[in-house]
């Protein structure tokens, strides 16, 4: 048997503000990052985000950025 370690690319910084993606067994969730840790909710399925949301507290290690498409509407 032989293994392989295969080295990584450093990831280019992110610049802000960046749209970030989190999924998990509660719901979905994307925000827009204005800075670390800090932006507001613009879509979420989870109970306890409301779109709105805005905090200084986000755990941004937990999001990844969000490639899709965001469509906003009144």
């Amino acid at each position: 048997m032989k293994s392989f370690l295969k080295s990584h690319t450093k990831q280019a910084e992110l610049e802000y503000p960046c749209l970030k993606t989190k999924k998990d067994t509660e719901g979905h969730t994307i925000v827009l990052f204005s800075s670390f840790r800090e932006g507001t909710c613009v879509h979420t399925t989870r109970p306890q985000n409301f779109v709105g949301d805005y905090s200084t507290n986000w755990g941004e290690e937990f999001f990844e950025p969000f490639t899709g498409e965001l469509v906003l509407k009144n």
